[in-house]
């Protein structure tokens, strides 16, 4: 393949990247780690372009927040059992958070849930539901993730499950950055996948 072919579908490749990247966006996504104590995880939620520009307090609402995804990683420090719980799209109108710096700099959520332990090991351990929640604390301006465990019962319209709110498991280092969009990324791959293999049979054929 001619020099100036793989120069220009690598050319092509990195602008559909790049201009994925730095095009102004609707919505914007902002992950969040959290550790350490009995467990960890990462939490990617969603929020307008806006919100993050325009430094303050916002609502969850007025930003159309909403948690894409979480996942968390959980030891039982009584028995060492472990746990792994996946929570899924939730909106959180809600919530409350203040950006600053292109960012959210700290964050409160309702409680998230319920969702019952994936990828479990130890006796019982799918039988217990699990809530996660981002709280502040502006008094001691500390940031945490707090992970409840809690009971079910039926009801009269089904199955009710409800926290143990007295009794929940805390991280406080907690951090938060705006990352790429999920499509972003596999876009990315899609255009060093198509460009490697071409650089690397052009550098045969030169041997």
């Amino acid at each position: 393949m001619a020099p100036r072919v793989v120069r220009s579908l690598l050319a092509a490749g990195l602008a559909m990247g790049l201009s994925t990247l730095w095009s102004p966006a609707h919505a914007v996504f902002v992950s969040s780690g959290f550790d350490p104590q009995t467990f960890f995880g990462n939490g990617l939620f969603q929020i307008d372009q806006s919100c993050l520009n325009n430094p303050g307090i916002h609502s969850g609402l007025g930003c159309h927040f909403s948690l894409v995804s979480a996942s968390v990683n959980i030891t039982d420090t009584s028995d060492g059992d472990t746990f792994h719980v996946v929570f899924g799209s939730t909106p959180l109108p809600t919530s409350m958070m203040r950006t600053g710096a292109g960012d959210i700099t700290w964050l409160t959520t309702p409680l998230i849930g319920w969702e019952f332990a994936q990828s479990c090991t130890g006796e019982g351990c799918e039988t217990e539901p699990w809530w996660i929640e981002w709280l502040f604390n502006p008094d001691d301006h500390l940031q945490e993730v707090l992970l409840f465990t809690g009971s079910c019962f039926s009801g009269d319209s089904g199955e009710i499950c409800r926290p143990d709110v007295e009794h929940p498991s805390v991280a406080t280092h907690v951090t938060f950055q705006r990352v790429p969009e999920p499509a972003t990324l596999s876009l990315i791959a899609l255009a060093a996948g198509l460009t490697i293999p071409l650089l690397r049979r052009r550098r045969r054929q030169a041997r």
